[in-house]
């Protein structure tokens, strides 16, 4: 199971403030830029929620994998990654990229493991 992104752990409350509920029937389909922040309530149902995530790409469009180096807050790698990747859920697994990914690109980034509640307002560009 992969656990909730730890940087925003902290700021549910902040962002459920920004966030506007869809409620969907039967059939429905939403798309939307997975850079929005998004998130789905637990089923407290009974009943077995099915849902499906898919990503749309131009065909000459590398697909890109970040990947922040052993706790590092200064650099990451980025892989150029094929569709297996993903099918193969390689993105959940924390610090571990198959070998035919590699060599890695590293990039300096400024990156801080906690975002704080004026952080995430800058971001979403909240007042």
């Amino acid at each position: 199971m992969i656990k909730a992104n730890p940087p925003l752990k902290n700021l549910r409350d902040e962002i459920l403030k920004f966030m506007i509920p869809i409620h969907l029937n039967k059939g429905d389909l939403v798309l939307f830029d997975n850079s929005l922040v998004h998130a789905s309530l637990p089923n407290f149902t009974n009943d077995t929620r099915i849902a499906m995530n898919t990503g749309i790409a131009s065909k000459n469009f590398p697909l890109i994998h970040y990947q922040r180096i052993n706790n590092n807050n200064k650099y990451i790698e980025k892989y150029t990654v094929d569709e297996s990747f993903w099918l193969e859920g390689h993105y959940g697994i924390p610090d571990i990229v198959p070998e035919r990914y590699h060599p890695a690109v590293i990039e300096k980034i400024r990156y801080s493991h906690y975002i704080s509640k004026s952080n995430f307002i800058d971001i979403v560009g909240g007042n």
